[in-house]
C-alpha cells in the first residue's frame, strides 16, 4: 500500500516521519480541528465552505490557525499532486511548553462506497443533542466516541451507526449526516440538535431545491425514521447514498435518493471538465 501524500505547514513529509510534538495538546487533550475535503480531478470540493466551517471550529475550540491565504494554497497545491482522492486538514495548537502549532494536510484514496448502507441506531450520550454548550456543531478531532459507535455497529453486522439522544432522537451518523422522505419530502434533523452543519447536507439540499424537492427539519424520533419512505447517508466520502436498512427495518432505494446521486454526479462531472 502507497503512503498517503502529507504536507505540515506546507511542507513536504513522510507519511511516517515524527512531525507532531509528544505534549501538542492535540495528541494528549484530544483539542484540534479538522476538515475532510473531496478532491476531483485536483479540485477541492467546495473548499471555501470547508475553510469557513474550519475557522468556526477552532473560534470554538481555541485552537490557532494558519493564515486563510495560507490554507488555501497548501489545499490547492496538494490536491493538484494528488488528482483524485479526499484531502484532510488538521489543525492542532501546540503547548504550552513552546511547541508550535501545527497545520497538517493528508492527500488519502477515496476509501471504499458502497451503493447502499445498513444502520443500527447507537445511543450517544455523549452529544449534546439540543443541550448548549461551547463545542456544538464544531469539527473537532476529539471523535473517540463516535469511532466507538462505528464499531459497535460493525460488530452487530451493519455498516455503520445513527447516534440517537438520550430520548430517542435522530441526531447523525459518526461520520456522516442523515435524512429521510416521508410524504415526498426530505427531513433532516434540526441543526439546534448540535448535529454537524454538514457541506455535504447543505449542497445535496441546494440539489434538491434545484429538482423541487421540498425539503424541512426537526427533532424527529427514532420511530418516525423507521416509518419512512427512503433513508439518505450524506457525507464527504460518500456523497449521497441510500440507506437499505435500519435495525432490521429495510427501506427501498427510491425516486428521490436516484434523482439527488443523479444530481451529484452531474455536479461532479461539471468539475472534472
Amino acid at each position: 500500500m502507497s503512503l498517503p501524500l502529507v504536507l505540515i505547514d506546507g511542507e513536504p513529509i513522510d507519511a511516517l516521519a515524527p512531525a507532531v510534538a509528544p505534549v501538542d495538546l492535540g495528541l494528549i487533550r484530544g483539542v484540534g480541528v479538522f476538515e475532510a475535503v473531496r478532491v476531483h480531478d485536483t479540485v477541492p470540493f467546495a473548499l471555501d465552505r470547508h475553510l469557513d466551517r474550519l475557522s468556526r471550529s477552532a473560534t470554538a475550540n481555541g485552537t490557532p490557525l494558519a493564515d486563510r491565504a495560507d490554507l488555501e494554497r497548501w489545499c490547492r497545491q496538494l490536491a493538484a499532486t494528488a488528482r483524485d482522492g479526499v484531502l484532510r486538514l488538521v489543525a492542532t495548537p501546540g503547548s504550552p511548553y513552546g511547541s508550535a502549532p501545527r497545520t497538517i494536510l493528508i492527500a488519502e484514496p477515496v476509501p471504499e462506497v458502497l451503493d447502499s448502507y445498513r444502520f443500527a441506531t447507537v445511543a450517544a450520550p455523549w452529544h449534546p443533542a439540543g443541550a448548549e454548550w461551547v463545542l456544538s456543531g464544531a469539527k473537532t478531532i476529539s471523535y473517540g466516541p463516535n469511532m466507538a459507535a462505528t464499531e459497535e455497529a460493525k460488530a452487530r453486522g451493519f455498516d455503520d451507526a445513527i447516534l440517537i439522544s438520550r430520548d430517542g432522537i435522530v441526531l447523525e451518523g459518526p461520520t456522516s449526516s442523515v435524512g429521510w422522505v416521508s410524504d415526498g419530502a426530505i427531513v433532516l434533523p434540526d441543526l439546534s440538535l448540535g448535529v454537524l452543519d454538514s457541506i455535504t447536507r447543505r449542497v445535496a439540499l441546494e440539489l434538491a431545491e434545484s429538482l423541487g424537492i421540498p425539503h424541512h427539519t426537526a427533532a424527529t424520533p427514532i420511530d418516525t425514521l423507521l416509518s419512512a419512505d427512503e433513508v439518505l447517508v450524506m457525507s464527504t466520502v460518500k456523497a449521497v447514498r441510500p440507506v437499505v436498512e435500519v435495525d432490521g427495518n429495510h427501506f427501498e432505494v427510491g425516486p428521490i435518493a436516484r434523482q439527488l446521486m443523479d444530481a451529484w454526479d452531474g455536479m461532479v462531472a461539471g468539475l472534472r471538465r
